[in-house]
């Protein structure tokens, strides 16, 4: 193979000595067609030299450059005497470029007479004998991009402002409902009447806090579940316990669904609410505890335990044959998060609810 290559080699050596004209013919036509190649480039192309002095444009450069300069009135001129204000931000990072031999891209902001502009650039090394002769700069007029880019942030802005305003709406009409119910409740001299409609009261309040945290969110769509919990804990304890019973929270900071927020923070209240009625008669003391991690070896399946140390359930309980309401609000829920439900009876009550942090 070595001899083919040497006898090859040979054959086209002899062929230039002896036909000189020829050789030179085709050089000039590759030169002229590596010229072509980059004038039919439809991005704008400038090629310098180390000391930063334009060898080469190309066609789409001529029609970008505002004086619509020849390329003989270009060539040898520096970069930096023919655009001064744009000289810093086209030669950016040059001198890792030149260091490294490495392409470096970067986009800029401009502004003329006609308007304001955006470029995206990209610094090409031309190499030759492992050294750097020449730098091609290659560049495009993103200015369209980037204002539709704007035009969709500033849709996208409205848009957030538009949900936390509808939120904000949905939590002062929630408590006005609160408001009115509790007009009812101390209507009702019989303490009876008064437990239904306070239930009623702090599942619309449930409600009314998820919109009250999605208005003050970050991200409009998603909740901060242990804020949410906690705050969701206490306000049920401070309506319907007393000093007696103390509240012990440890809830994996993650935020979740609006969907799964709504489920699980309807499901805790049903909890929390039975465990103050039934759990501690006489205003006992007693502890409650919520917490959520997650499930071992599983990246968006968690569990959620409400826990209480009180006189525990009545012997043969079971959810299906409860005739609570709030045990049938928990069942409907547990089924509509596609969740499981565990029950541990020890020293208290302690329900496990396995759940997936669904995204819509």
């Amino acid at each position: 193979m070595q001899q083919n290559q040497l006898t090859d080699n040979y054959i086209l050596v002899n062929n230039e000595l002896k036909y000189p004209v020829f050789t030179e013919a085709a050089l000039i036509q590759s030169h002229q067609l590596y010229h072509d190649a980059i004038d039919a480039i439809p991005d704008s192309v400038f090629i310098v030299d180390r000391d930063m002095r334009i060898v080469f444009v190309n066609a789409a450069f001529r029609e970008w450059d505002a004086g619509y300069r020849k390329p003989f009135e270009l060539a040898g001129m520096l970069f930096s005497e023919l655009y001064p204000e744009l000289f810093h931000s086209f030669f950016e990072k040059i001198d890792i470029v030149l260091s490294t031999g490495n392409t470096q891209s970067n986009e800029i902001k401009y502004c003329n007479k006609i308007g304001t502009f955006y470029l995206e650039i990209h610094k090409i090394p031309i190499i030759r004998n492992t050294k750097i002769i020449h730098i091609m700069f290659v560049f495009r007029d993103i200015s369209r991009k980037k204002q539709e880019e704007l035009v969709n942030l500033k849709n996208a802005e409205q848009k957030e402002i538009m949900l936390r305003e509808i939120h904000h709406r949905i939590k002062n009409n929630l408590s006005i409902v609160i408001s009115m119910i509790n007009i009812q409740i101390r209507n009702y001299p019989n303490p009876e009447f008064r437990k239904p409609l306070k239930d009623i009261e702090l599942r619309i309040r449930s409600m009314a806090l998820i919109h009250d945290f999605l208005y003050c969110s970050d991200v409009p769509d998603s909740i901060p579940l242990a804020k949410y919990l906690y705050s969701l804990s206490s306000a049920i304890i401070g309506t319907l316990g007393d000093d007696s019973i103390q509240l012990h929270t440890d809830i994996l900071p993650i935020n979740i669904s609006v969907k799964t927020a709504l489920s699980l923070g309807l499901i805790t209240n049903e909890l929390i609410t039975n465990a103050i009625k039934y759990a501690f008669p006489g205003h006992r003391e007693g502890e409650l505890t919520i917490i959520v991690k997650r499930v071992i070896n599983t990246k968006d399946y968690f569990q959620l335990t409400v826990e209480d140390n009180g006189v525990g359930l009545p012997i043969g309980f079971s959810l299906e044959k409860s005739g609570s309401s709030g045990m049938l609000i928990v069942k409907l829920l547990i089924d509509q998060l596609e969740a499981k439900l565990e029950i541990e009876k020890k020293k208290g009550t302690c329900f496990h609810i396995y759940f997936q942090n669904f995204n819509t």
